[in-house]
């Protein structure tokens, strides 16, 4: 009975499979960049950008470019990998997108869907994972691009592959609001089960037929690494278009959006300065010939297979119900982070500026924290030490003692001026804050991205929790153990 419905179900699948055309990954290359952000001290990451409109804006992850002082952006064009100094032109942490200008940039604008994307349809995340960066291949890359000081190098099949895009295929599993971005206000997010890991921030979410549905910008969960794959309790989440849309309505910015026909229109530009995209850019449905007429199975089939499908479907959701499927709980999130990059010495191309033309805007900081208990004059002999577990990615140790906590509190967080500073990429700027009231700490979250977990429960932003020896506190992907001393 078994091997019955599976055999029947691959045959609807092929039906139903019948007139979807094809996912272009060559034109989906052709839109998409590597971002590299010069962090200073010799730091560099990686994310994923891709082209907006033909005078060269670029979106990405707020979080890619986060703390950089140069930014680069990178891409293969046969037998030459091209480099552009990129301007860093707004930032946008509430919704983690920021938007990048590079002069003389070459590639094809994205085209945005005009209508919100079905459960269960495909999806296919372009970018940079850095899972897929082989560790050789790096160094080369970066060895040719330091001796070229920043300006386009030669293709080499030395690390060509470095600088080509990879492409993973999923399926929408929801598409609804949750709390993004550094206040945690409720976006439009898409979860999807296509591989994004730390590389793929910032880089485009396309539907099959090759137009723009999401953001690619962080995963949800606690998972390992297995084949290249990141396998366990994961969701993989990006921003959905609207949300970009937003942003470039808001700035006026120019970009292509299908219409209700599936014709590529230009949006913001009154003035017409900007050609409408190719329509044949956006795969078309694929049409079969006629065939001859069909007798017996195949022709039932032909008739009637929608109709069995959506009977399979109801009969599929009964049988979920029966055995109790249920929703689990959200696991905590980290960023589908930028990917650590060797040591890089920062050379600006001549004519350039050092810096961006408008600062990198840093996350707002949060309010002031409130204990639930009235304040109190700290115990002079009370310490806390905390002190990263053996399974976080950087070390972190800090002996605090009562009187060191000033009134705004002790911050931990990734930003420089940081009481406790941990230096990783799924550490927001001022992640969580620590205050001593009536002789015992308290800790807070101070409206990160990723959260604050004691004992494995996620904080909710400015509420306080007593510290305990013995207690387990989580700031994005760095566990830290407690220890009080009086």
């Amino acid at each position: 009975m078994k091997a019955w419905l599976v055999s029947f179900l691959l045959v609807l699948c092929s039906l139903s499979s019948r007139g979807q055309g094809e996912f272009n990954s060559d034109e989906a290359t052709t839109s998409t960049y590597r971002i590299l952000s010069l962090l200073g001290g010799g730091k560099a990451s990686t994310g994923t950008g891709f082209l907006i409109n033909k005078s060269g804006y670029i979106a990405t992850n707020q979080h890619v470019i986060d703390e950089a002082n140069e930014v680069y952006v990178i891409q293969r064009h046969d037998e030459v990998i091209k480099v552009w100094f990129a301007q860093v032109h707004s930032t946008h942490p509430e919704v983690d997108l920021a938007i990048l200008r590079v002069k003389g940039v070459l590639g094809k604008p994205v085209i945005f869907t005009d209508e919100e994307p079905q459960k269960g349809s495909d999806v296919f995340a372009v970018g940079f994972p850095a899972q897929a960066d082989e560790e050789a291949e790096k160094k080369r890359f970066y060895s040719a691009l330091q001796k070229n000081k920043f300006r386009d190098i030669p293709a080499d099949p030395a690390y060509n592959n470095f600088v080509d895009t990879t492409v993973r295929k999923g399926s929408i599993e929801s598409i609804r609001p949750r709390p993004w971005g550094s206040r945690n206000q409720p976006a439009m997010v898409i979860t999807h089960d296509a591989n994004i890991t730390g590389g793929n921030s910032g880089g485009p979410l396309f539907t099959r037929d090759g137009v723009l549905i999401g953001v690619n910008t962080m995963i949800r969960g606690e998972g390992r690494s297995q084949d290249g794959v990141l396998v366990g309790n994961v969701m993989r989440m990006s921003s959905l278009y609207t949300v970009l849309q937003g942003v470039l309505d808001q700035q006026g910015i120019i970009y292509h959006q299908k219409d209700e026909e599936g014709v590529p229109e230009v949006v913001n530009d009154p003035e017409g300065t900007e050609e409408p995209e190719d329509p044949k850019r956006i795969s078309p449905v694929v049409e079969k010939p006629e065939a001859k007429e069909e007798e017996g199975m195949g022709q039932f089939l032909k008739d009637y297979g929608a109709y069995l499908a959506v009977g399979v479907g109801v009969l599929i959701a009964l049988l979920a119900l029966f055995f109790g499927l249920r929703k689990d709980p959200e696991p905590p999130a980290m960023m589908a982070a930028p990917a650590a990059l060797p040591a890089i010495q920062p050379v600006i191309p001549p004519g350039l500026p050092a810096q961006p033309s408008q600062p990198i805007t840093p996350a707002p900081q949060a309010e002031s924290f409130s204990p639930p208990v009235p304040a109190a004059p700290p115990v002079a002999g009370l310490q806390l030490t905390l002190a990263s577990t053996s399974e976080s990615p950087v070390s972190f140790q800090r002996r605090i003692a009562a009187n060191e906590i000033s009134r705004g509190g002790f911050i931990l967080g990734r930003c420089s001026t940081a009481n406790g500073r941990i230096n990783h990429s799924s550490v927001s700027r001022s992640h969580a804050k620590v205050k001593v009231s009536d002789g015992k700490p308290y800790v807070s979250d101070a409206g990160s991205s990723n959260g604050t977990f004691h004992n494995g429960k996620r904080l909710e932003p400015k509420t306080g929790v007593i510290l305990k020896t013995g207690d387990s506190l989580r700031v994005g992907e760095v566990t830290l153990q407690i220890t009080l001393q009086t």
